[in-house]
């Protein structure tokens, strides 16, 4: 069963729109128009995810815009990183996992950015891979694995947690803010989103 099963078709293409715009709050007409749905029927899937505690709304001007309350964030967004982890071409979703499960030592964040994440990939390309702690002898061994049984090539970019967290407010490291702004989370995933949204 994938993650999106848990969810009626219009509820997952609704959240998945928050998703992919950071939960930028956007009203009715907008949500209609973008995931191909009569505002009447909009209305009626939005007034009960709302009523479910999964959205809010709020007045701006004569429009209500809605988003996805704070602290569902963790709980909903992890289901379209999965997702996305899911949709990668066997081998490539694979040494995601590969490389993961080969860390003895799991970091506090693993994140996959770059071309992968972004689905412009080819066949030659690298899987980037934000890895936030961890030890650097175990994330090379654990790479040198990976790529012998999946055959794709890693890159491994390793941050501490301080400097990650600095990263949330500086705003300087090119990086480790293409990771936060077009990745997602493979490991942790509730937490990073805890952090993003300073919950």
């Amino acid at each position: 069963m994938t993650t999106r099963t848990l969810f009626r078709s219009q509820y997952w293409s609704i959240l998945k729109l928050f998703y992919e715009n950071h939960n930028t709050p956007v009203h009715l007409r907008e949500i209609s128009r973008r995931i191909g749905i009569k505002e009447s029927s909009t209305f009626l899937h939005l007034n009960s995810l709302e009523k479910a505690g999964i959205l809010q709304s709020k007045k701006d001007a004569n429009l209500k815009k809605y988003s996805i309350r704070r602290q569902q964030i963790p709980l909903i967004f992890p289901l379209f990183d999965t997702d996305r982890l899911e949709s990668l071409p066997f081998l490539r979703k694979n040494a995601v996992k590969e490389y993961l499960a080969a860390l003895v030592h799991k970091p506090a964040l693993l994140i996959v950015f770059g071309s992968t994440a972004k689905g412009t990939f080819n066949d030659s390309s690298d899987i980037d891979i934000l890895q936030v702690s961890g030890s650097s002898k175990e994330s090379g061994q654990a790479k040198k694995s990976a790529e012998a049984l999946t055959g794709q090539n890693l890159q491994v970019f390793r941050v501490s947690e301080a400097r990650f967290y600095k990263e949330l407010k500086l705003k300087q490291d090119y990086v480790v803010q293409s990771a936060i702004e077009t990745g997602f989370p493979v490991f942790n995933k509730e937490y990073f989103y805890c952090l993003i949204y300073n919950e």
